[in-house]
């Protein structure tokens, strides 16, 4: 099953984070991985867009390119250095014993990631934890009908 079928075929409100890691933050995540046990799926995402300063809603909204399975623990493992997570969601402080483990970390963890198969999901969510939709980007979303009252 792809990720577009395994996304598609369960709700967002339904998804469950196994593991999320956050590679890139600034106020919020901006790019990582994510390994969802409901449904059983891997991607790596990155910030495709957000609503402006200010907004009430602070979702975000991420590209996402699909992963083998077995991707995001082979990541926590490659970044144990830095860290163990203490739950499903991890931003790891990006500081390692020294240049040569950084580089080396940073390469493995590049040649991973080129690994990951392009698609035209968007994922909504503010925390890779709780998610508000999910949708291709080359078919816009469903329209949303005005509340009508009824006169009789």
């Amino acid at each position: 099953m792809t990720l577009e079928e395994a996304l598609v075929a369960t709700a967002p409100s339904r998804w469950t984070t196994r593991r999320a890691i956050v590679l890139d933050w600034d106020d919020g995540p901006r790019a990582g991985v994510c390994a969802l046990a409901q449904p059983s799926c891997e991607f790596f995402f990155h910030l495709f867009g957000e609503a402006p300063q200010g907004d009430v809603l602070d979702i975000r909204l991420f590209a996402a390119g699909e992963l083998p399975a077995g991707s995001v623990a082979q990541i926590e493992s490659l970044l144990a250095e830095l860290g163990r997570p203490s739950g499903p969601l991890w931003v790891p402080v990006w500081k390692f014993r020294d240049a040569a483990a950084r580089r080396e970390a940073e390469g493995r963890l590049d040649a991973l990631l080129v690994a990951a198969r392009p698609t035209s999901l968007l994922v909504a969510t503010a925390d890779w934890l709780h998610f508000e939709g999910c949708w291709s980007a080359d078919v816009p979303p469903p329209k949303r009908t005005a509340f009508r009252t009824r006169v009789p």
